[in-house]
């Protein structure tokens, strides 16, 4: 909602750019499945998640957020991807 907000009253090209990835990545799959009563998988969504990694940092950068909140969520999505790193000891 933030990188909407801002394309549309900021007139920022970073956040409209991260809106039309999404949505020209995403939107087709949606209509083929509607159309043609397919099912969707997750894994459909895989192209959409660098719109969404553009979009979360016009986010962080661009809100006026304090730095803390920047640096908090880098350490929280450092710790998930540990968490949820499939090897624990790399061969």
């Amino acid at each position: 909602l933030f990188a909407w907000t801002r394309a549309r009253e900021a007139r920022d090209p970073l956040a409209a750019w991260a809106l039309v990835w999404m949505a020209a990545s995403y939107l087709p799959l949606v209509a083929l499945a509607v159309v043609s009563n397919r099912v969707m998988y997750i894994y459909y969504a895989l192209p959409v998640v660098p719109g969404l990694a553009i979009a979360t940092t016009v986010l962080l950068r661009r809100a006026s957020l304090p730095r803390i909140v920047a640096w908090g969520y880098l350490a929280a999505m450092a710790a998930a991807f540990v968490a949820s790193f499939p090897f624990r000891q790399v061969p």
